[in-house]
Parts: C-alpha cells; structure tokens; sequence
C-alpha cells in the first residue's frame, strides 16, 4: 500500500469524525435547550404557586379584595400591601410573556387565559395604566394595552 492511498484513508476518516463531532454537538446543543425551556417553565410554574398559596394563607389579601370588590377605600396600609400584589402579578405575566417571546415552551397560554381576571378588576387595570406600564418595555406594554382593550370592548 502506497503514501498517498493511506493519507487519503486517513483523511476520510478524519473528515467522518468531524461530521459526527458535529452531528453530536448539535443533538447536545438541542436537548440543552429543552432542558432550558423546561426548568424555565418549572421555575415559573413554582413562582405562580408559591404567589397563590401566599395569596391564600395571607391574613391581609382576603379582606383588601372584599374592600376594592366592594368599592371602600384602602387605608395606606392596604394601599401598600395591595401595590405589592399587583407589582408581584405583573411581573409573572411580565417573566411568561419573556419565555413567549424566546420560544421556551407554550406556558404563557395558561396565564393569558388567567389574565382575564385581571382585566375584570379595576384596580388591578388602574395599577397597570398608573405605574406598571412605565416599568416595562414598550413591546410588552403595547401587548398588555392591546389585550386590555380586547377585554374592554368585549365587556
């Protein structure tokens, strides 16, 4: 067997090896990101549950929702209290909006349901039009207005 003939052996294999170093980083490159998409999902799913189970066993949220459902004033406590809340829901719609729009799974479609109860209280719209939509970018912002009129026209 001649140089050249084992050279080019050599070169073919070379060049597999290559190929099927790339084919291995892509399907490594591929399941990361599904390992990405799921933990962020499982980390907001936590963020919402833990939210709502604060929510239940919070000796103040109760009676600050009979008041605002019944049209009585906050005093500043409950005004503090209820601003926190809404800064606390806005910033999980804000956070599965963000997943959304990076392609890390379909998460967001349970919450955009869920935001109809948002949309159903006045006050929690009053905080978004008063300070939430300052705070975040105006792609979101314009989404959220965007829903909160298709709410409005519909009621």
């Amino acid at each position: 067997m001649n140089w050249d003939a084992i050279a080019a052996v050599s070169d073919l294999a070379s060049a597999i090896a290559v190929i099927a170093t790339l084919v291995y980083l892509a399907v490594q490159v591929r399941d990361a990101g599904r390992s990405a998409s799921l933990a962020a999902a499982q980390t907001n799913r936590y963020a919402r549950i833990e939210n709502f189970i604060a929510q239940r066993d919070s000796p103040y949220f109760a009676p600050i929702r009979v008041k605002l459902r019944e049209g009585k004033e906050l005093d500043a406590d409950e005004r503090v209290r209820w601003t926190s809340h809404c800064s606390a829901m806005w910033g999980l719609i804000y956070s599965d909006w963000v997943q959304r729009q990076l392609g890390l799974g379909e998460e967001f479609l349970v919450v955009e349901d869920s935001m109809v109860v948002f949309f159903d209280d006045a006050s929690m719209i009053t905080y978004w039009r008063d300070i939430a939509s300052n705070v975040y970018p105006q792609s979101f912002v314009k989404y959220i207005d965007s829903k909160i009129h298709s709410w409005e026209g519909r009621t």
